[in-house]
């Protein structure tokens, strides 16, 4: 974000309309300089592909749900790239998941199989196989 212009304590304002307007805008900005990312490596040859389709980004909220809650499933967050075809493409998917399973299923996916946990262990379910190629 433009310095300056990021998160506040007047963002987390006690008013409802208030806090869900600023954290749009903040989301907005975010979401635009995630595209912008996204295009500059679909842009750049590597291999038989691009640097994207040899990558994977991953960009997630704190909050997982509108209301602030810092919770840690169902946190929303979107992944790009492939990660040289080991990560599915193109879906939607609703799990009831940490996001330390899924730190789990990118370090798998990534090749170190031996990592089983990530984080707080008592939240570690495994690895994501809906995620999966």
């Amino acid at each position: 974000m433009p310095r300056g212009r990021g998160r506040t304590p007047a963002a987390n304002t006690a008013v409802p309309g208030r806090v869900y307007e600023g954290l749009t805008k903040i989301g907005s900005w975010y979401a635009e300089q995630f595209g912008s990312l996204i295009d500059r490596l679909k842009a750049m040859p590597e291999g038989g592909g691009t640097v994207f389709d040899n990558t994977l980004l991953v960009w997630m909220s704190e909050h997982s749900s509108s209301s602030g809650d810092h919770g840690r499933e169902n946190l929303p967050c979107v992944l790009a790239g492939g990660l040289a075809g080991t990560i599915g493409r193109g879906r939607v998917l609703r799990l009831n998941r940490s996001h330390n399973d899924l730190f789990i299923t990118i370090a798998q996916a990534m090749g170190f199989a031996d990592i089983k946990t990530f984080g707080k262990t008592s939240v570690c379910k495994g690895t994501i196989a809906e995620l999966l190629a």
